[in-house]
């Protein structure tokens, strides 16, 4: 959830930017176009680098919960393994 909070805010961010600066700073039609291309290209990289960000940070969430689980299914079926032993020995 934070991430896609940061993500929205570097993209409202970016666009209140550009908003401001073109109003700022009037130009040609052609240079603010230009300015425009320019500043929806590097957008367009930000977010692009986000996404790529939280994948790497899920891919590595998901191999952590992975190996968690394969240590306590190990677990378990050890416990149910020995179970039956104790149990056999105790009423013995």
């Amino acid at each position: 959830m934070r991430g896609r909070d940061f993500l929205g805010g570097v993209v409202i961010g970016a666009l209140v930017g550009a908003a401001l600066g073109l109003l700022l700073a009037p130009k040609s039609g052609e240079e603010t176009r230009e300015s425009i291309r320019e500043t929806a290209e590097e957008m367009g990289a930000k977010v692009k680098s986000e996404i790529q960000q939280l994948a790497d940070n899920l891919g590595s969430l998901v191999e952590q919960v992975k190996s968690q689980v394969e240590t306590v299914a190990k677990r378990a079926g050890e416990v149910v393994h020995k179970a039956p032993e104790g149990g056999a020995e105790e009423s013995a």
